[in-house]
């Protein structure tokens, strides 16, 4: 049986993208694409007869997008409630500022945007983790706190995907 597993390279790219992009815009985008790959993966190595030729997460040709993985993966019992709530946070920002609808620029801080990553930041946080020196390092290299608390919900949703990642600088 063929296990999928994460291309170390690739996340590690993703990542490095995630933490040096210097607009919100990007860093949502690329946040979401980290995540909607973890949870393929993940989804992938929960599947006992997996097999390339017949993925059943290429839909027409086509890889499922983030939102319909994650109902996938609760409906199957193999997410908890917390991480579905907070892929569809990651799944609302990055259609917020994919669509821009909220004005000419996107933003962490906007207050729509705010109040997700608030929501998320909270619903997500790991036990015995304190993510404050991590925050603090981000903010001193010009990031704001909410784009600091997601790329550390992006981080905490992987590892709840048993998919670790690590963003040290």
């Amino acid at each position: 049986m063929h296990k999928p597993k994460l291309d170390d390279d690739l996340h590690k790219r993703y990542l490095r993208a995630l933490t040096s992009s210097s607009d919100d815009l990007s860093a949502a985008l690329i946040g979401a694409s980290v995540l909607e790959t973890v949870m393929s993966v993940y989804l992938r190595s929960q599947m006992p007869n997996y097999s390339k030729r017949f993925d059943p997460l290429l839909v027409e040709g086509s890889r499922m997008g983030l939102s319909p993985m994650v109902k996938w993966a609760f409906a199957l019992g193999f997410v908890d409630r917390q991480t579905f709530d907070g892929c569809r946070d990651v799944g609302a920002l990055r259609n917020e500022a994919a669509h821009l609808k909220k004005g000419p620029e996107f933003s962490f801080s906007n207050p729509a945007s705010k109040k997700i990553v608030d929501r998320l930041f909270s619903n997500v946080q790991v036990e015995n983790v304190d993510p404050s020196g991590w925050i603090n390092r981000r903010k001193e290299r010009g990031a704001s706190l909410e784009r600091a608390r997601y790329e550390a919900a992006i981080a905490w949703l992987s590892a709840f995907l048993e998919v670790e990642i690590d963003f040290t600088d």
